[in-house]
């Protein structure tokens, strides 16, 4: 007798982070078909990905923490990647023998960081250097910059891709067309480009150094 495995597939599902269908017509002020909405979401995630490649920013933290490691010059302060939350700290160059920093032997930074709802990038030592070689610190957090996404992001994203739709319907009345990564966006009155433009500045504004 012939057995037949059967194969499964299983679809990995995301939702958007940065903007919602329901603001993108709240800022066109019209409806989108619902047959749109795998159009809108693919437009959504693309413009997701040009934000954080223009900022070089994960404006959206993870729900679990993860370990990454960064070299060290051997100083009290070693800059990391943006978190919001430092649940470990380790040091040492063979991974299978790391030696564990108490939390009461480094701070996070920038001050007030979490109080004033931005991202902590940097670790510093209270007393003593970190040690001077790659890949050093190991460092547990939960990475991106925020638990919520800032409302200047959200407003950002969510005139981008209305761009991308007024352009897809050849508005009437646009007056200028850009280019957003591989996208063009199109805005048919001086409202929608000086929001473009507005966009401009939010994204150089939060452009990681």
């Amino acid at each position: 007798m012939t057995t037949t495995t059967k194969s499964t597939s299983y679809a990995i599902t995301r939702e958007p982070k940065y903007t919602t269908k329901t603001a993108i017509e709240n800022y066109l002020m019209t409806s989108i078909a619902g047959s749109f909405d795998s159009q809108i979401n693919d437009w959504i995630y693309s413009i997701e990905a040009y934000i954080e490649g223009i900022t070089g920013r994960k404006f959206l933290a993870d729900d679990t923490a993860t370990r990454r490691s960064f070299n060290s010059e051997g100083e009290y302060d070693v800059l990391i990647d943006d978190c919001v939350e430092v649940t470990k700290v380790e040091t040492g160059t063979d991974t299978d023998d790391l030696n564990e920093v108490e939390s009461d032997e480094y701070y996070v930074g920038p001050e007030n960081a979490v109080e004033c709802h931005k991202p902590i990038n940097v670790l510093e030592m209270i007393s003593g250097v970190f040690p001077h070689a790659r890949r050093s610190v190991h460092v547990t957090a939960r990475w991106g910059y925020s638990d919520i996404v800032p409302d200047d992001i959200r407003l950002a994203a969510t005139i981008l891709v209305a761009g991308i739709i007024n352009y897809s319907n050849k508005a009437d009345g646009e007056i200028k067309t850009m280019t957003v990564g591989r996208y063009s966006v199109t805005y048919k009155d001086d409202k929608g480009w000086e929001d473009a433009e507005n966009v401009r500045r939010i994204l150089e504004r939060y452009k990681a150094l």
